[in-house]
Protein backbone atom coordinates (compact mmCIF):
# COMPACT_ATOMS: atom_id res chain seq x y z
CA UNK A 1 0.00 0.00 0.00
CA UNK A 2 1.51 3.31 -1.16
CA UNK A 3 -0.01 6.48 0.27
CA UNK A 4 0.78 10.06 -0.74
CA UNK A 5 0.05 12.77 1.83
CA UNK A 6 -0.01 16.26 0.33
CA UNK A 7 -0.18 19.61 2.12
CA UNK A 8 1.66 22.62 3.50
CA UNK A 9 4.39 20.55 5.08
CA UNK A 10 8.12 21.04 5.54
CA UNK A 11 7.95 24.79 6.20
CA UNK A 12 8.48 24.59 9.98
CA UNK A 13 4.86 25.48 10.75
CA UNK A 14 3.91 23.96 14.09
CA UNK A 15 0.25 23.37 13.22
CA UNK A 16 0.95 21.80 9.83
CA UNK A 17 3.73 19.58 11.19
CA UNK A 18 1.45 18.29 13.96
CA UNK A 19 -1.20 17.63 11.31
CA UNK A 20 1.33 15.70 9.21
CA UNK A 21 2.58 13.68 12.17
CA UNK A 22 -0.96 12.74 13.14
CA UNK A 23 -1.91 11.92 9.55
CA UNK A 24 0.99 9.48 9.37
CA UNK A 25 -0.18 7.83 12.60
CA UNK A 26 -3.73 7.66 11.23
CA UNK A 27 -2.58 6.09 7.96
CA UNK A 28 -0.43 3.56 9.80
CA UNK A 29 -3.40 2.58 11.94
CA UNK A 30 -5.57 2.15 8.84
CA UNK A 31 -2.85 0.39 6.81
CA UNK A 32 -0.04 -1.07 8.97
CA UNK A 33 1.95 -1.94 5.84
CA UNK A 34 1.66 1.53 4.28
CA UNK A 35 4.60 3.22 2.59
CA UNK A 36 4.05 6.97 2.93
CA UNK A 37 5.36 9.66 0.58
CA UNK A 38 4.92 13.29 1.64
CA UNK A 39 4.41 16.04 -0.91
CA UNK A 40 5.40 19.26 0.79
CA UNK A 41 7.99 21.99 0.44
CA UNK A 42 10.38 21.21 -2.42
CA UNK A 43 8.34 18.17 -3.47
CA UNK A 44 5.15 19.65 -4.88
CA UNK A 45 4.02 19.88 -8.49
CA UNK A 46 5.35 23.06 -10.16
CA UNK A 47 2.01 24.63 -10.99
CA UNK A 48 3.06 28.29 -10.96
CA UNK A 49 4.60 30.00 -13.99
CA UNK A 50 8.01 30.55 -12.37
CA UNK A 51 8.21 27.07 -10.87
CA UNK A 52 7.06 25.51 -14.14
CA UNK A 53 9.82 27.35 -16.02
CA UNK A 54 12.37 26.17 -13.45
CA UNK A 55 11.61 22.54 -14.36
CA UNK A 56 13.41 23.15 -17.65
CA UNK A 57 16.61 23.42 -15.59
CA UNK A 58 15.62 20.85 -12.98
CA UNK A 59 13.06 18.43 -14.52
CA UNK A 60 13.12 16.26 -11.39
CA UNK A 61 11.02 18.96 -9.69
CA UNK A 62 8.13 17.75 -11.83
CA UNK A 63 9.03 14.09 -12.26
CA UNK A 64 9.52 13.22 -8.58
CA UNK A 65 6.08 14.31 -7.26
CA UNK A 66 4.40 13.13 -10.47
CA UNK A 67 5.94 9.69 -10.06
CA UNK A 68 4.80 9.55 -6.43
CA UNK A 69 1.21 10.36 -7.43
CA UNK A 70 1.13 7.94 -10.37
CA UNK A 71 2.45 5.04 -8.29
CA UNK A 72 0.30 5.55 -5.17
CA UNK A 73 -2.76 3.60 -4.09
CA UNK A 74 -4.29 6.53 -2.16
CA UNK A 75 -3.84 10.31 -2.37
CA UNK A 76 -4.60 12.35 0.77
CA UNK A 77 -4.88 16.12 0.76
CA UNK A 78 -4.65 16.71 4.45
CA UNK A 79 -5.47 19.33 6.95
CA UNK A 80 -5.49 23.04 7.56
CA UNK A 81 -6.91 26.11 5.90
CA UNK A 82 -5.93 25.08 2.38
CA UNK A 83 -9.00 26.48 0.66
CA UNK A 84 -9.12 30.22 1.14
CA UNK A 85 -7.99 33.15 -0.97
CA UNK A 86 -7.31 35.29 2.11
CA UNK A 87 -3.61 34.38 1.89
CA UNK A 88 -3.36 34.77 -1.87
CA UNK A 89 -5.53 34.32 -4.95
CA UNK A 90 -3.55 31.30 -6.15
CA UNK A 91 -3.50 29.26 -2.92
CA UNK A 92 -6.85 27.46 -3.23
CA UNK A 93 -6.26 26.62 -6.89
CA UNK A 94 -2.78 25.29 -6.13
CA UNK A 95 -4.03 22.67 -3.67
CA UNK A 96 -7.14 21.82 -5.68
CA UNK A 97 -5.02 21.09 -8.77
CA UNK A 98 -2.89 18.58 -6.84
CA UNK A 99 -6.00 16.62 -5.92
CA UNK A 100 -7.45 16.85 -9.43
CA UNK A 101 -4.20 15.61 -10.98
CA UNK A 102 -4.31 12.59 -8.66
CA UNK A 103 -7.91 12.00 -9.76
CA UNK A 104 -6.80 12.29 -13.42
CA UNK A 105 -4.45 9.36 -12.76
CA UNK A 106 -7.44 7.45 -11.36
CA UNK A 107 -6.21 7.49 -7.77
CA UNK A 108 -8.75 7.58 -4.93
CA UNK A 109 -8.57 11.06 -3.42
CA UNK A 110 -9.29 11.80 0.25
CA UNK A 111 -9.59 15.43 1.40
CA UNK A 112 -9.37 15.33 5.19
CA UNK A 113 -9.67 17.88 7.98
CA UNK A 114 -9.52 21.00 5.80
CA UNK A 115 -11.50 24.23 6.04
CA UNK A 116 -13.01 26.59 3.50
CA UNK A 117 -12.72 30.36 3.74
CA UNK A 118 -13.38 33.24 1.39
CA UNK A 119 -12.84 32.08 -2.20
CA UNK A 120 -12.77 34.14 -5.38
CA UNK A 121 -15.33 33.10 -8.03
CA UNK A 122 -12.67 31.88 -10.46
CA UNK A 123 -11.36 29.37 -7.91
CA UNK A 124 -14.74 28.01 -6.85
CA UNK A 125 -15.10 25.88 -9.97
CA UNK A 126 -11.80 24.06 -9.34
CA UNK A 127 -12.52 23.48 -5.67
CA UNK A 128 -16.04 22.27 -6.42
CA UNK A 129 -14.61 19.79 -8.94
CA UNK A 130 -12.13 18.49 -6.36
CA UNK A 131 -14.75 18.09 -3.67
CA UNK A 132 -17.07 16.23 -6.08
CA UNK A 133 -14.42 13.68 -7.06
CA UNK A 134 -13.08 13.14 -3.53
CA UNK A 135 -13.96 9.68 -2.25
CA UNK A 136 -13.67 10.92 1.33
CA UNK A 137 -14.33 14.58 2.20
CA UNK A 138 -14.18 15.94 5.75
CA UNK A 139 -13.92 19.43 7.25
CA UNK A 140 -12.72 20.60 10.64
CA UNK A 141 -15.64 23.03 11.14
CA UNK A 142 -19.39 22.87 10.54
CA UNK A 143 -19.48 26.08 8.51
CA UNK A 144 -17.33 24.46 5.83
CA UNK A 145 -19.62 21.41 5.86
CA UNK A 146 -22.63 23.70 5.42
CA UNK A 147 -20.95 25.49 2.53
CA UNK A 148 -20.37 22.25 0.63
CA UNK A 149 -23.86 20.95 1.43
CA UNK A 150 -25.22 24.02 -0.38
CA UNK A 151 -23.26 22.76 -3.40
CA UNK A 152 -25.00 19.38 -2.96
CA UNK A 153 -21.69 17.74 -2.09
CA UNK A 154 -21.78 15.28 0.85
CA UNK A 155 -19.10 15.77 3.50
CA UNK A 156 -18.45 15.09 7.17
CA UNK A 157 -17.39 17.20 10.13
CA UNK A 158 -14.28 15.69 11.75
CA UNK A 159 -11.65 16.93 14.19
CA UNK A 160 -8.75 19.18 13.34
CA UNK A 161 -6.04 16.64 12.60
CA UNK A 162 -3.65 18.25 15.10
CA UNK A 163 -5.99 17.11 17.91
CA UNK A 164 -6.15 13.40 16.96
CA UNK A 165 -3.17 12.51 19.14
CA UNK A 166 -2.26 14.98 21.89
CA UNK A 167 1.50 15.73 21.94
CA UNK A 168 3.35 14.47 25.00
CA UNK A 169 6.02 17.02 25.95
CA UNK A 170 7.97 17.48 29.19
CA UNK A 171 7.23 20.43 31.44
CA UNK A 172 9.26 23.59 30.91
CA UNK A 173 11.55 24.79 33.67
CA UNK A 174 10.70 28.44 34.26
CA UNK A 175 11.85 31.11 36.68
CA UNK A 176 8.85 33.42 36.32
CA UNK A 177 5.24 33.15 35.23
CA UNK A 178 4.53 34.44 31.75
CA UNK A 179 2.00 35.04 29.01
CA UNK A 180 2.75 33.54 25.59
CA UNK A 181 1.76 35.70 22.62
CA UNK A 182 1.46 34.15 19.16
CA UNK A 183 1.37 36.65 16.28
CA UNK A 184 1.97 35.90 12.63
CA UNK A 185 3.05 37.78 9.54
CA UNK A 186 0.00 38.57 7.40
CA UNK A 187 -0.59 40.82 4.43
CA UNK A 188 -3.15 42.93 6.31
CA UNK A 189 -0.83 43.68 9.22
CA UNK A 190 -0.02 47.36 9.73
CA UNK A 191 2.26 49.47 11.90
CA UNK A 192 -0.76 50.44 14.00
CA UNK A 193 -1.53 46.77 14.56
CA UNK A 194 2.03 46.03 15.72
CA UNK A 195 1.87 49.01 18.09
CA UNK A 196 -1.45 47.79 19.47
CA UNK A 197 -0.07 44.33 20.29
CA UNK A 198 3.07 45.95 21.76
CA UNK A 199 0.88 48.10 24.01
CA UNK A 200 -1.03 44.99 25.10
CA UNK A 201 2.29 43.34 26.03
CA UNK A 202 3.31 46.42 28.05
CA UNK A 203 -0.12 46.41 29.72
CA UNK A 204 0.36 42.77 30.77
CA UNK A 205 3.82 43.42 32.20
CA UNK A 206 2.97 46.63 34.07
CA UNK A 207 -0.43 45.59 35.43
CA UNK A 208 0.04 41.90 36.17
CA UNK A 209 3.80 41.52 36.75
CA UNK A 210 3.96 38.76 34.19
CA UNK A 211 6.67 38.29 31.59
CA UNK A 212 5.65 38.09 27.94
CA UNK A 213 7.11 35.52 25.57
CA UNK A 214 6.51 36.25 21.90
CA UNK A 215 6.40 32.84 20.27
CA UNK A 216 6.84 31.93 16.58
CA UNK A 217 4.71 29.06 15.30
CA UNK A 218 6.41 29.15 11.94
CA UNK A 219 10.17 29.49 11.58
CA UNK A 220 11.98 31.79 9.19
CA UNK A 221 12.65 35.51 9.02
CA UNK A 222 9.77 36.25 6.65
CA UNK A 223 7.25 34.44 8.82
CA UNK A 224 6.39 34.93 12.50
CA UNK A 225 9.78 36.31 13.56
CA UNK A 226 9.34 39.26 11.23
CA UNK A 227 6.13 40.36 12.96
CA UNK A 228 7.40 39.54 16.45
CA UNK A 229 10.44 41.75 15.91
CA UNK A 230 8.20 44.62 14.82
CA UNK A 231 6.08 44.19 17.95
CA UNK A 232 9.15 44.10 20.17
CA UNK A 233 10.48 47.32 18.64
CA UNK A 234 7.39 49.18 19.88
CA UNK A 235 7.40 47.79 23.45
CA UNK A 236 8.62 49.71 26.49
CA UNK A 237 9.24 46.89 29.01
CA UNK A 238 11.92 45.18 26.96
CA UNK A 239 13.53 43.48 29.96
CA UNK A 240 10.30 41.51 30.56
CA UNK A 241 9.33 40.89 26.94
CA UNK A 242 11.37 38.67 24.68
CA UNK A 243 11.13 36.63 21.51
CA UNK A 244 11.44 32.85 21.72
CA UNK A 245 13.67 31.13 19.18
CA UNK A 246 12.12 28.39 17.09
CA UNK A 247 14.63 25.79 18.28
CA UNK A 248 12.27 22.96 17.44
CA UNK A 249 8.59 22.11 17.64
CA UNK A 250 8.94 20.43 21.04
CA UNK A 251 10.36 23.63 22.54
CA UNK A 252 7.47 25.77 21.26
CA UNK A 253 5.00 23.21 22.61
CA UNK A 254 6.75 23.41 25.99
CA UNK A 255 6.45 27.21 26.01
CA UNK A 256 2.73 26.98 25.27
CA UNK A 257 2.24 24.29 27.92
CA UNK A 258 4.11 26.30 30.57
CA UNK A 259 2.28 29.59 30.00
CA UNK A 260 -0.23 31.02 32.46
CA UNK A 261 -2.21 32.46 29.56
CA UNK A 262 -1.89 32.53 25.78
CA UNK A 263 -2.85 35.28 23.34
CA UNK A 264 -3.27 33.33 20.11
CA UNK A 265 -3.40 34.85 16.65
CA UNK A 266 -2.45 31.55 15.01
CA UNK A 267 -5.28 29.03 15.20
CA UNK A 268 -3.10 26.20 16.44
CA UNK A 269 -1.68 28.31 19.25
CA UNK A 270 -5.22 28.32 20.64
CA UNK A 271 -5.88 24.67 19.85
CA UNK A 272 -2.66 23.49 21.52
CA UNK A 273 -3.35 25.75 24.52
CA UNK A 274 -6.73 24.07 24.90
CA UNK A 275 -5.14 20.61 24.70
CA UNK A 276 -2.75 21.67 27.49
CA UNK A 277 -5.63 23.28 29.46
CA UNK A 278 -4.04 26.73 29.35
CA UNK A 279 -6.54 29.65 29.23
CA UNK A 280 -6.22 31.51 25.94
CA UNK A 281 -7.60 34.43 23.96
CA UNK A 282 -7.95 33.77 20.20
CA UNK A 283 -7.39 36.72 17.87
CA UNK A 284 -9.45 36.42 14.70
CA UNK A 285 -7.65 37.60 11.57
CA UNK A 286 -9.14 35.15 9.05
CA UNK A 287 -12.47 33.41 8.65
CA UNK A 288 -11.01 30.06 9.72
CA UNK A 289 -10.55 31.33 13.30
CA UNK A 290 -14.22 32.25 13.73
CA UNK A 291 -15.32 29.09 11.89
CA UNK A 292 -13.36 26.78 14.15
CA UNK A 293 -14.17 28.38 17.51
CA UNK A 294 -17.86 28.75 16.61
CA UNK A 295 -18.15 25.11 17.75
CA UNK A 296 -17.20 26.12 21.29
CA UNK A 297 -19.45 28.64 23.10
CA UNK A 298 -16.82 28.81 25.86
CA UNK A 299 -14.39 30.55 23.49
CA UNK A 300 -14.97 34.08 22.20
CA UNK A 301 -12.35 35.30 19.69
CA UNK A 302 -11.56 39.01 19.54
CA UNK A 303 -11.18 40.59 16.10
CA UNK A 304 -7.68 41.71 15.14
CA UNK A 305 -9.05 45.13 14.14
CA UNK A 306 -10.66 45.85 17.51
CA UNK A 307 -9.60 48.85 19.59
CA UNK A 308 -6.80 48.49 22.12
CA UNK A 309 -9.21 49.07 25.02
CA UNK A 310 -11.30 46.09 23.93
CA UNK A 311 -8.20 43.92 23.67
CA UNK A 312 -7.13 44.97 27.18
CA UNK A 313 -10.62 44.33 28.53
CA UNK A 314 -10.69 40.82 27.02
CA UNK A 315 -7.32 40.00 28.57
CA UNK A 316 -8.38 41.49 31.92
CA UNK A 317 -11.42 39.22 31.82
CA UNK A 318 -9.13 36.26 31.18
CA UNK A 319 -7.06 37.14 34.27
CA UNK A 320 -9.89 38.17 36.59
CA UNK A 321 -11.92 35.05 35.82
CA UNK A 322 -8.93 32.72 35.86
CA UNK A 323 -10.62 29.86 37.71
CA UNK A 324 -13.73 29.99 35.51
CA UNK A 325 -11.58 30.22 32.38
CA UNK A 326 -9.58 27.18 33.46
CA UNK A 327 -12.83 25.26 33.87
CA UNK A 328 -13.96 26.40 30.43
CA UNK A 329 -10.75 25.44 28.72
CA UNK A 330 -10.85 22.07 30.47
CA UNK A 331 -14.30 21.53 28.95
CA UNK A 332 -12.98 22.54 25.52
CA UNK A 333 -10.15 20.02 25.89
CA UNK A 334 -12.65 17.29 26.77
CA UNK A 335 -14.75 18.12 23.71
CA UNK A 336 -11.68 18.16 21.47
CA UNK A 337 -10.47 14.80 22.82
CA UNK A 338 -13.89 13.12 22.53
CA UNK A 339 -14.40 14.44 19.02
CA UNK A 340 -10.89 13.39 18.01
CA UNK A 341 -11.58 9.83 19.18
CA UNK A 342 -14.83 9.64 17.21
CA UNK A 343 -13.15 11.20 14.17
CA UNK A 344 -10.25 8.75 14.28
CA UNK A 345 -12.63 5.78 14.07
CA UNK A 346 -14.56 7.37 11.20
CA UNK A 347 -11.43 8.31 9.23
CA UNK A 348 -9.80 4.89 9.59
CA UNK A 349 -12.95 3.20 8.30
CA UNK A 350 -13.32 5.80 5.56
CA UNK A 351 -9.75 5.39 4.30
CA UNK A 352 -10.09 1.62 4.21
CA UNK A 353 -13.42 1.87 2.41
CA UNK A 354 -12.20 4.16 -0.41
CA UNK A 355 -9.19 1.97 -1.09
CA UNK A 356 -11.34 -1.16 -1.23
CA UNK A 357 -13.65 0.51 -3.74
CA UNK A 358 -10.66 1.55 -5.84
Amino acid sequence: MKVVICGNYGVDNLGDELILDNLKKLVNKAFPDAKIDVLGKGNLLPLGIRSALSTIIAPNRLLKPLKAIRSCDLFILGGGGLFTDEEGAQVSAFWALHGLIAHFFKKPVAVIGVSVGNIKPWNKWLIKRLFKVAKLLTFRDRRSVLMTSQLVIPSKHTADLATLYIPDVPNLKKEKNYVAVSFRNFKRNSTLMYKKIAQLCDFIVSNYRLDVRLIPLQDGGSYDHSSLNKIFEHTEHKTSIYIEKFNNITHILQVLKGADFVVAMRLHAGIISALFEVPFLPISYMQKIDNFWSEFPEIKPVNIHCELDELKAKFKELIDEKDNKKGSVREVRRKLADFASDSEDYLIKGLRYVTRKA
